[in-house]
C-alpha cells in the first residue's frame, strides 16, 4: 500500500502527481526493480584494493544509470550499459588508507575501513583451505593475531554449471576473533608479506577440500583440450535438477555401507556376541594412528570396524570423555556395547564424546569403533596424543595396536554427484569467476593431492590452468606460486617402488618452466600418516620466499636447490645444482646423503652412497651399478628424513633424470 491517506490525495499538485506516476511506473517496472545499484560481494567494509594498478570497479545498475565512484579524492565517471552493467577503472594509487570508496548511481554506496595495498589469491584444495585453529601451535598463533592492517575474504563453497553473477563472502579485519578459520597457509604467508613491505595486506581465500585442478579452470581452457565435450555438456545441463537427482543417487548409495555391513547385521560392537567374527581372535592387527591405505589395504573404501581393549583399575567420580584422533569419514563409537558419540562426514575432525555414567566399569573394558569410508584415504589417523580417554588428572593412552575386521568393501563406484568434483568449471564458475576483475598482484596455489592418479595429465593442466587465470584477468604474467606436494604415508625403503606422488611432484617441478611462477617444496615437512602436515608456518614462509624473489624483486635465496648438469666419472656420478646459496649444506652434521637412488640401463636402482663434492655438486654410486643410466632424489610417496639442504636451509627439490 502506498503511503497516502485517501484525504490527501484531493490536494496533490499536478507536480507531485506526475512524481508520483513516475514512481509508480519505477516500481511496477520488473528489470528496474532488479536493476538498481548492486556491487558484488568482493567490495565490502574493510576491503584491500591493489596498490600500483588500475583498480576495476564493477556493478549492476538501471540500464543507461550514470556512474560515479570515487576514493581518496579521485572521482571516475561511466555508464551502466543496457543489461545493466557497468565497470569503471580508479587509476593506481600507493599504500595507503583508511579510505572510503562512495559509488553513486541510482542510489549511493558507501565502503569505509578501505586500505590500498598488496592483494592474493589464495586457492586450491584442502592443504590451503586448512585452517589456523587446526595447525601447529593454533592457540598462540590465534591469540597473537591481531593485524588491523590484513583483510581476510573467504568465498564461501558455490559449484555452477555456468559462471555466476556473484558469490558469497566478506572482507574482516585480522583479529583474534577472525583468524581461527581461515587458511592457515595463507595468513601465514600474507603475515610474513606485511612484515617484509610494511603494507596492508588482502588475503581472498577460494578453496575447496578434496577439489581436483579440471574444476578450478573455465570453459576457454578446454576449447583445444579433450575435456572440451565435457564442458559443453556440462554447460547445457540444468544445476537445480541435476542437484535434486544426484542428492537421491548418492543417498541411495550411501545407504548401501549400513545394508552390506556385516558388522551391522552381526553387532560386532557387542563384546559377547555369539559369532566367529565378534571374537577379536579372529581379527587382525593395525597400528593406531594410520590411515589404512598405509596399513595394507590401498585400494579400501567401506567400512571396518576397529576394537580396543583395557583395564580400569578403579571408576573415577569425574566425567569420562574419550579423545580419538581425525577419523576419515566417519564413526559410530561404542564402549562396552553402547554407543557413545558418532560423527559423520567429517574426515579431518578430531573426536571428543563425554561417556556416560555407568558405560565404564572397573577391570576390563571393551572400545569399538565403525569407520566408513566413502573415497580416498580412511581410517583413524593424526597424532598418537590424540587418542585416550581422560577423567580428571587420569589418562588411558589409546594408541598402538588394535583389531580390525572389515565390515563391507563390496561398495559399488559413487555416481556422479553435483559436487565439487563434478566435472571441469564447476568450481571456477563459481568461486573464481565472480573474482574476475578484481586487482591483485598474485596467486598462491596448494593442489594436487586429489590427481595423483594421473600425474602425467596433471603436468598438462597445471600450466593449462595457470595460462587460464591469466587470460581470465587480463593483468599479464601476474606471479603463481605453488606449494609441491608434502612427503605423505610410510616412508619408502625400496627405491624401485613406482610412487604417483613422485610423478606429480615432477609435473609441479616442471611447471616452473612458466613464466613467473615459483615452488614451495615441502617435502621435508610433511607427515606420514597425515595428508594434512599441521606446520604451516612455514609452508606459508616460503611461498613468501618465493614472492619477495619473484613479485617484489627481493634479492634472497627463494628455491631450493634444483638438478642443474650431470656428469659420470667411470661408476660414479656428479651431480651439480643451482639455487644453493653460498652453498650445499647437510643437516644433522651426517656424513652420507640419504635420498638418493642410481640405476643401470636396466633400471633397476639401488640405494647410493652419496656426498658432498665442493660448494654446489653431489657425487653419487654404488658398487652394485658399474655403468650408471639413471639417478633420482627424493622419488618416493615419503621418501624418509633427508639432508641436503642450500646456506638458506632450503631442502632440495626432487628429481629424476637420465643421464647422457
Amino acid at each position: 500500500m502506498f503511503p497516502f491517506s485517501r484525504h490527501s490525495t484531493k490536494s496533490m499538485s499536478l507536480l507531485t502527481l506526475t512524481s508520483f506516476v513516475a514512481c509508480f511506473l519505477f516500481l511496477m517496472n520488473p528489470l528496474a526493480r532488479a536493476q538498481q545499484l548492486k556491487m558484488p560481494a568482493i567490495f565490502s567494509d574493510h576491503m584491500v584494493v591493489q596498490r600500483e594498478l588500475p583498480v576495476p570497479v564493477w556493478g549492476w545498475d538501471v540500464p543507461g544509470q550514470e556512474i560515479t565512484v570515487g576514493m581518496n579524492g579521485v572521482e571516475v565517471n561511466g555508464r551502466a550499459d543496457d543489461r545493466g552493467q557497468w565497470q569503471v577503472k580508479l587509476p593506481a594509487q600507493e599504500a595507503g588508507g583508511p579510505y572510503e570508496i562512495m559509488i553513486k548511481g541510482s542510489s549511493t554506496l558507501r565502503y569505509s575501513d578501505v586500505m590500498i595495498g598488496e592483494v592474493w589469491i589464495c586457492s586450491g584444495q584442502s592443504n590451503m583451505e586448512w585452517s589456523v585453529a587446526r595447525s601447529n601451535n593454533a592457540g598462540e598463533e590465534t591469540a597473537t593475531a591481531d593485524h588491523s592492517d590484513i583483510r581476510l575474504f573467504t568465498v564461501e563453497h558455490q559449484i555452477n554449471f555456468l559462471p555466476a553473477k556473484d558469490l558469497t563472502g566478506v572482507w574482516e579485519v585480522c583479529s583474534p576473533e577472525t583468524i581461527g578459520p581461515f587458511s592457515a597457509v595463507a595468513y601465514y604467508f600474507g603475515r610474513d608479506l606485511r612484515d617484509e613491505l610494511k603494507v596492508p595486506i588482502g588475503l581472498i581465500n577460494t578453496t575447496w577440500g578434496g577439489s581436483m585442478i579440471e574444476p578450478w579452470m573455465s570453459a576457454e581452457a578446454f576449447e583445444n583440450d579433450k575435456l572440451k565435450d565435457r564442458v559443453e555438456e556440462i554447460q547445457g545441463l540444468d544445476y537445480e535438477e541435476m542437484k535434486l537427482r544426484s542428492e537421491k543417487d548418492l543417498e541411495e548409495w550411501l545407504a548401501l555401507f549400513e545394508n552390506s555391513d556385516k558388522g551391522l547385521k552381526e553387532r560386532w560392537m557387542e563384546e559377547n556376541a555369539n559369532t566367529e567374527a565378534s571374537n577379536t581372535e579372529a581379527w587382525n592387527t593395525m597400528d593406531i594412528p594410520v590411515l589404512w591405505e598405509s596399513a595394507g589395504h590401498p585400494d579400501l573404501d567401506g567400512v571396518v570396524w576397529f576394537r580396543r581393549s583395557f583395564d580400569l583399575d578403579k571408576i573415577n567420580e569425574e566425567a569420562y570423555t574419550l579423545h580419538l584422533g581425525p577419523i576419515d569419514d566417519s564413526d559410530r563409537t561404542y564402549i562396552n556395547g553402547h554407543l557413545i558419540g558418532e560423527t559423520k562426514n567429517r574426515w579431518d575432525a578430531k573426536r571428543e564424546y563425554e561417556v556416560p555414567a555407568g558405560y565404564l566399569r572397573k577391570g576390563r573394558n571393551t572400545l569399538v569403533v565403525r569407520v566408513e569410508d566413502t573415497g580416498g584415504g580412511g581410517g583413524m589417523y593424526g597424532n598418537a596424543t590424540d587418542y585416550y580417554l581422560a577423567s580428571g588428572k587420569t589418562r588411558e593412552e589409546l594408541t598402538g595396536g588394535w583389531t580390525y575386521r572389515i565390515g563391507t568393501d563390496r561398495i559399488p563406484p559413487r555416481p556422479p554427484v553435483v559436487g565439487h568434483n563434478y566435472g571441469p568449471t564447476v568450481l571456477y564458475n563459481g568461486m573464481v569467476d565472480p573474482l574476475v576483475p578484481y586487482a591483485f598482484r598474485g596467486a598462491i596455489w596448494y593442489q594436487g593431492e586429489s590427481n595423483t592418479s594421473q600425474p602425467e595429465r596433471y603436468a598438462e593442466l597445471f600450466p593449462m590452468m595457470i595460462r587460464n587465470w591469466r587470460s581470465q584477468w587480463g593483468q599479464g604474467d601476474f606471479p603463481f606460486l605453488f606449494v609441491q606436494l608434502a612427503n605423505f604415508m610410510q616412508e619408502v625403503e625400496d627405491p624401485n617402488k613406482e610412487s604417483n606422488w613422485a610423478e606429480l611432484r615432477g609435473a609441479q617441478t616442471k611447471t616452473l618452466s612458466v613464466k613467473n611462477t615459483g615452488m614451495a617444496v615441502a617435502i621435508d615437512i610433511g607427515e606420514a600418516d597425515d595428508i594434512h602436515p599441521r606446520n604451516k608456518q612455514e609452508v606459508g614462509r616460503r611461498l613468501a620466499l618465493a614472492a619477495k624473489k619473484i613479485a617484489y624483486g627481493r634479492d634472497l635465496i627463494y628455491s631450493g636447490p634444483v638438478l642443474k648438469t650431470t656428469v659420470t666419472d667411470q661408476n660414479k656420478v656428479k651431480i651439480r645444482f643451482e639455487h644453493t646459496g653460498t652453498g650445499l649444506m647437510v643437516k644433522n652434521g651426517r656424513e652420507g646423503l640419504r635420498g638418493f637412488a642410481v640405476a643401470g640401463k636396466d633400471g633397476k636402482y639401488f640405494k647410493a652412497e652419496a656426498r658432498l663434492n665442493g660448494k654446489h655438486e653431489v657425487i653419487v654410486w654404488h658398487p652394485e651399478v658399474m655403468s650408471p643410466r639413471y639417478v633420482k632424489y627424493a622419488w618416493a610417496n615419503n621418501p624418509g628424513e633427508l639432508d641436503l639442504v642450500n646456506s638458506a636451509g632450503l631442502p632440495v627439490i626432487p628429481f629424476k633424470t637420465e643421464l647422457d
